[in-house]
């Protein structure tokens, strides 16, 4: 009986890391060496971006499976794991974003693989309107991936 239930445990923990990790198509990274505390935000049109992070730092966030999904997250000093997942039916990955520096600049993006043919992480694009500081790198250091530098 004993063992049963371990096995059903063992088998339980399993089926929900895979169903959580299922859909997750592409690996990025944010990187914050700013030395400040900013503020990331994904809209997604199809799939999600999830934040491997503390949820504490995603406190409007979504938290599936225990993973705060499109943010706003904090993003404190340090590197962290992002997961940007598809809609599975056109393997699609897209949407608008929104990085808030800790004075309250916000600057908006887009983001889409729907280019691709094949599962790989979306191009992170300015909005046509907007201007970014040379210290917020898009694309750095891999596809997908956010890079905060100091001023």
């Amino acid at each position: 009986m004993l063992n049963l239930k371990l096995t059903t445990k063992i088998i339980s923990i399993f089926l929900v890391l895979s169903i959580s990790y299922s859909y997750a198509d592409c690996k990025a990274s944010i990187n914050n060496f700013s030395g400040d505390s900013w503020t990331i935000s994904f809209l997604s049109e199809d799939g999600n971006v999830y934040f491997n992070i503390n949820p504490a730092l995603c406190p409007s966030s979504d938290i599936h499976h225990g993973i705060p999904k499109n943010g706003p997250c904090i993003i404190e000093p340090g590197q962290f794991e992002i997961s940007y997942t598809d809609n599975k039916w056109d393997a699609q990955t897209k949407g608008h974003g929104m990085i808030t520096n800790s004075q309250g600049i916000s600057y908006k993006f887009s983001y889409n693989n729907e280019t691709s043919l094949n599962n790989t992480c979306p191009t992170i694009s300015l909005s046509p309107d907007q201007t970014i500081p040379a210290n917020i790198k898009l694309n750095e250091p891999t596809t997908g991936s956010i890079t905060l530098e100091n001023n």
